[in-house]
């Protein structure tokens, strides 16, 4: 992953994000400029979210497992269906 730097000159002077120092006399000298490459501090982390191709060997697989799944569920209703309809047939007494 690539990093760049990232500043906002039209916001207020305080949240432009700007990477440098402040000299004896009051002016500022940026040493990171706008769209420089930039490593990501020790202490922070990044947070991605990627969409994955609709071919990919993981949406495939995902696919997949839900097709499993719904199979075992509709298996699963089936099978107490017919457990439900033997023990009517059974005990017909029963309500």
């Amino acid at each position: 992953m690539k990093t760049y730097h990232r500043t906002h000159p039209e916001a207020p002077e305080f949240a432009q994000n700007k990477v440098g120092h402040k000299n004896d006399d009051g002016s500022f000298t940026e040493t990171v400029m706008n769209g420089a490459p930039i490593d990501i501090p020790a202490d922070q982390f990044v947070s991605v979210r990627v969409e994955m191709p609709e071919g990919s060997i993981y949406n495939q697989k995902k696919r997949a497992a839900e097709k499993e799944r719904k199979e075992a569920e509709r298996l699963a209703v089936e099978e107490a269906a017919r457990k439900a309809t033997e023990e009517a047939q059974a005990d017909p007494d029963q309500p």
